[in-house]
């Protein structure tokens, strides 16, 4: 009997949970127990440590520690100013004297870009162009873009749609106000194209990077509307039988004339 009073006193005892230590904040310890590496519980005047051993009032640093979120938000604020120290010249200045000098009062006028501007959005779309196809358009199809004939060459819609998609992809946001200007061009060139039938493969590479560009902005149910009636429209087209030699849709009608050159064929196949 007294052998079971001991076993549920002994169970009794061990299932007593321990009391809870406050663990001092690291680096709040003071010198002495900094200095011996023991543990202090940062009492004040005299810690534990220093009273049992009955030395002299404890010393504290001035300043409290700094936290690792306070020395890691200060790391990112050095890393943010070395690097904007870092940047040329040209990228430090205010967005309004980099980019006015190139626009001048072409877009209130109703004129295409000047060539200064056109080259830095050419240059954008290329280092972009790896997102839209793995075949890289030929140098003719970028001179192409400088010329402002709205007869000839590239038809106006793809010339801005083009202009509307290095403007997303400029990561400096050098040129983010020109969108709305080159969104309603690209609108307007893209009902023109459709009612006249004008180089209608302009038309739907056009409305592809519209439809790009919709789903970049995170409009989404206009982006993935463009996607299907652009889909549709190349069906329509034909795009979806081409058959060698000749790379004209077979047995099919289409709204596109025969191919002239290889290089309207390889814009077909891009598209296909």
């Amino acid at each position: 009997m007294e052998v079971c009073i001991y076993t549920v006193q002994l169970v009794q005892c061990t299932s007593v949970p321990r009391a809870k230590v406050n663990r001092v904040r690291k680096g709040a310890a003071c010198s002495a127990c900094h200095a011996k590496k023991r543990r202090c519980n940062a009492a004040r005047p005299k810690c534990s440590g220093c009273a049992r051993n009955s030395e002299q009032e404890c010393i504290y640093a001035a300043e409290p520690p700094k936290t690792k979120t306070v020395l890691l938000q200060q790391r990112v604020e050095d890393l943010e100013a070395q690097e904007t120290h870092e940047l040329p010249a040209p990228l430090m200045m205010p967005v309004y004297q980099r980019i006015d000098p190139l626009i001048g009062s072409w877009w209130s006028m109703g004129q295409p870009p000047p060539s200064g501007l056109i080259s830095l959005l050419v240059s954008i779309f290329i280092r972009g162009e790896h997102q839209q196809t793995h075949d890289p358009r030929p140098p003719e199809f970028y001179e192409s873009l400088y010329d402002h004939s709205p007869d000839t060459g590239l038809h106006p819609a793809l010339r801005n749609a083009i202009f509307l998609w290095s403007c997303t992809c400029d990561h400096l946001k050098r040129l983010s106000r020109l969108e709305p200007l080159f969104l309603r061009r690209t609108l307007y060139y893209l009902n023109e194209s459709l009612a006249r039938a004008d180089r209608l493969l302009d038309f739907i590479e056009a409305h592809i990077l519209l439809a790009m560009y919709y789903l970049d902005r995170e409009r989404y149910i206009q982006g993935v509307r463009d996607i299907a009636a652009t889909m549709a429209f190349a069906v329509a087209c034909g795009l979806h039988a081409l058959r060698p030699p000749t790379w004209h849709p077979s047995n099919s009608t289409s709204l596109l004339p025969r191919t002239q050159c290889r290089v309207e064929i390889q814009r077909r196949v891009r598209r296909h």
